[in-house]
């Protein structure tokens, strides 16, 4: 039985590191489409740190993008 739930919790660790790269993917055509970023943006710990917070929380990845660049009212 517990091998099982091991099992399912690697099996389930696995989809959601999935689902995050798709986001953090999603959020970078997004972020270079509206022009916050140039290709080949380099990203880096503190900010990966952040787009996964932002994926945690439940924003979509224009949603993110917008928080992260865009202009402050």
């Amino acid at each position: 039985m517990l091998e099982n739930c091991a099992e399912s919790q690697t099996a389930e660790q696995a989809m959601d590191v999935a689902e995050l790269h798709n986001w953090i993917e999603a959020w970078y055509h997004h972020s270079v489409l509206v022009g916050y970023i140039q290709p080949m943006y380099v990203l880096d710990n503190f900010t990966a740190h952040r787009l996964e917070n932002y994926f945690c929380w439940g924003l979509t990845p224009c949603e993110c993008a917008d928080v992260m660049f865009g202009n402050l009212h």
